[in-house]
């Protein structure tokens, strides 16, 4: 069904293959659309946060341009967050599931913290 409209192609990645497609492209930027009080308590070093209800006023300071890798908790609110910056035409983009930041950090994935 082709209607004319622009669509857009959203990568899936299990959150315990992130760390592999991360060391493989460094200028990957990962948007952690957790609440700010969960991104505060453990992030990924060089994460930005915008919480994924904020996406509802647009992309806010995601950059266009760069492929984003969107994660979360568990995966539905990067699934979110994901569908409104590839409407905006950021990305490509990444939306990681099946686990988010606390499965990476049982994984032993380094992490920052407070």
């Amino acid at each position: 069904l082709d209607e004319g409209l622009p669509t857009a192609s959203i990568e899936r990645v299990r959150a315990a293959d992130l760390p592999a497609r991360l060391a493989a492209d460094p200028a990957i930027l990962v948007v952690d659309v957790r609440d700010h009080s969960e991104y505060t308590e453990v992030r990924l070093p060089g994460s930005m946060n915008r919480p994924y209800w904020a996406f509802r006023d647009g992309p806010g300071e995601v950059p266009a341009g760069r492929t984003l890798a969107v994660i979360c908790a568990a995966g539905k609110r990067s699934g979110l967050a994901a569908s409104a910056l590839a409407r905006e035409g950021r990305g490509p983009i990444i939306h990681v599931d099946n686990g988010g930041v606390q499965a990476l950090a049982d994984l032993g994935v380094e992490m920052e913290r407070g």
